[in-house]
């Protein structure tokens, strides 16, 4: 489900067993005779793990439904927390995503009566997931809670890596349309490719309603016009990605979820140069297009989401940051994302024998395990699966 936004790999991680799966019964073909009961305390009873009784256990996510709603596959720090059997995903259904899901059920809820209402009301401006450790799953827990919103009917903007937006384009040229603002043509391109192949149909008929998009794309009157104007011509794709955003935020007919990953890297210095000077964030249209908040942590007049939710995860991978291109984000819920938990751990050993991925293994070989990789789940899969 990424919107083109990321260092995103179309092929999905290395495939740890050849079972045939059946959906959710936890009994692949060449485990013919295993404790069901067993696969029962396992696997998901929700096909989206999406409830409080399926955390600790592993949802299946079917190969067409990661081609579909996440057409460039999964992050790929992903790889340490997913297991594959033939082209199909298993996941482990952790607190944070729940607490996501959680948090959107609650606007979704608020067409439902005063009770949805009264908890959507109180939720705060935003979410935040974040971790003192590398590789414990935020980008998981983030695409976990993309799966689930898309999945519901949600429109989604998903940045999978907020890093290709302030390095790694073909090249930077002064905008078309705002005087002192620069466009990233093929960046903004791949993004806008991708929200239209899947949602495209969905908002093509909401019309324009914001002052910036009229000003910028005055023949465009629906969302489908301006997508298009975007897909025609590169040199208009920046702008009209910064504008759809704003057209997402402002309609009401459909939720909206803006999901970032790794979004203190849209404040931080960029790669880009023109004329012999290196570009600051707040130049680049489609990084100013997609920062929703002050430095301070603050949700920016104007950019307000009236149906829906702005969810974004914090990255470990760059801590040596100016003090000015920090992003705070006192104002957010913090959704803390911590190593696996010894239950979490047992579950993930229990999973694999059981899906014969790897051999029976005795407690003290668990507990060496849970020691050298500290229960971080990328390091875990590391040593315990991929040996």
């Amino acid at each position: 489900a990424p919107s083109g936004l990321g260092r995103m790999r179309r092929v999905l991680p290395r495939p740890l067993c050849r079972a045939v799966w059946r959906p959710f019964s936890g009994v692949s073909e060449g485990a013919v005779g295993r404790d069901v009961s067993l696969s029962e305390s396992l696997i998901s009873g929700s096909s989206l793990g999406e409830y409080g009784a399926d955390a600790g256990k592993f949802m299946e996510i079917k190969e067409a439904a990661t081609a579909s709603l996440f057409p460039r596959g999964l992050p790929e720090d992903s790889m340490g927390y997913l297991t594959r059997s033939d082209g199909r995903l298993a996941l482990m259904v952790r607190s944070p995503a729940l607490q996501v899901i959680q948090a959107l059920r609650a606007v979704s809820d608020k067409e439902g009566g005063a009770a949805g209402e009264s908890e959507a009301a109180e939720l705060p401006p935003y979410h935040v997931l974040t971790s003192d450790f590398r590789g414990v799953g935020k980008s998981l827990s983030l695409a976990h809670a993309v799966h689930w919103a898309r999945d519901q009917g949600w429109v989604v903007l998903f940045v999978t890596d907020s890093l290709e937006f302030v390095q790694g384009g073909h090249w930077v040229q002064p905008s078309p349309y705002v005087e002192g603002m620069f466009d990233q043509p093929q960046v903004a391109h791949a993004v806008l490719e991708e929200f239209h192949a899947i949602h495209g149909e969905a908002v093509a008929s909401l019309p324009v309603q914001t002052d910036e998009a009229k000003a910028h794309f005055s023949s465009a009157t629906t969302l489908g016009e301006l997508m298009q104007a975007g897909l025609a011509d590169q040199d208009a794709a920046s702008q009209a990605v910064a504008d759809l955003r704003l057209e997402l935020g402002a309609q009401t007919d459909l939720p909206f979820l803006l999901a970032i990953d790794n979004v203190d890297l849209l404040y931080r210095n960029t790669e880009y140069h023109h004329d012999m000077r290196k570009l600051d964030p707040a130049e680049m249209t489609l990084l100013h297009g997609l920062r929703d908040l002050s430095k301070d942590g603050e949700l920016i007049p104007g950019r307000e989401i009236q149906n829906g939710r702005l969810v974004v995860a914090t990255t470990r991978r760059y801590q040596n940051v100016p003090e000015d291109k920090r992003l705070s984000t006192d104002q957010a819920c913090h959704v803390d994302v911590e190593p696996f938990s010894m239950e979490e751990l047992k579950q993930l050993v229990a999973y694999c024998t059981h899906e014969g991925l790897i051999e029976p293994k005795p407690d003290a070989e668990v507990n060496l395990c849970r020691v050298q990789s500290q229960s971080i789940p990328k390091l875990v899969m590391e040593r315990l699966v991929l040996g």
